[in-house]
């Protein structure tokens, strides 16, 4: 509606809106123009790399750190007073977000962390992650596959464990290398399931071009 104003779609910028405003009320009103101004500004640009390298659920919790610009809040699962807690959380990957408020304004980033045994409970001794490269991935992902005498299920998800990319690899008796088209793919954070490889822990995927 011409009433409606979407600051998304403008830009940052001061607007003037004109409207009619009554001066004298009664049987007979006068109206006068009126003259409003918004100011629009842009959202905060808030960026998140916590690059804590893998976690053990025997482990005390660790400060999360890596956002920018500071003085922004952390929050996830199992974080408390911007502490994550992997004695507290299941193996595997969680996502972490980070938020900056200006004024009336906001913005967040996310990234993840991986949470591994430390006493052999939630996933088999000896596991071995997949191997992918390069890192970061722009276009084109390659993944090394171990000899599976069935077909592997790639599927990738991202930070919000939503997936994102799924791929079936024929059985190959003495492995193979598969490739993966992530041009369309946005940038950030992505963890790699192969399914039907026994003995195999997912691997962190980053994206950014």
């Amino acid at each position: 509606a011409d009433s409606l104003f979407d600051p998304a779609k403008s830009g940052p910028g001061v607007y003037a809106f004109i409207g009619e405003g009554v001066i004298e009320p009664g049987p007979t009103q006068c109206y006068q123009d009126v003259t409003a101004t918004v100011e629009v500004v842009d959202a905060p640009v808030v960026t998140l790399d916590l690059n804590t390298g893998p976690l053990y659920n025997d482990g005390l919790p660790i400060a999360l750190t890596g956002g920018t610009p500071a003085g922004g809040t952390y929050s996830g699962d199992n974080v408390t007073d911007g502490q994550f807690d992997p004695a507290a959380a299941e193996y595997g990957w969680h996502v972490i977000t980070y938020t900056i408020a200006e004024g009336t304004c906001s913005g967040e980033a996310i990234d993840s962390v991986f949470v591994d045994s430390g006493t052999g409970l939630g996933t088999p001794l000896g596991a071995t992650a997949l191997h992918a490269w390069p890192v970061p991935a722009q276009d084109l992902l390659q993944v090394a596959l171990p000899a599976h005498a069935s077909p592997v299920v790639l599927v990738l998800f991202d930070a919000r464990g939503r997936e994102t990319l799924r791929t079936q690899a024929p059985p190959a008796p003495t492995g193979r290398t598969i490739q993966l088209q992530t041009s369309s793919i946005a940038n950030g954070t992505y963890t790699l399931f192969a399914r039907g490889l026994s003995n195999t822990a997912p691997a962190r995927i980053i994206i950014a071009r």
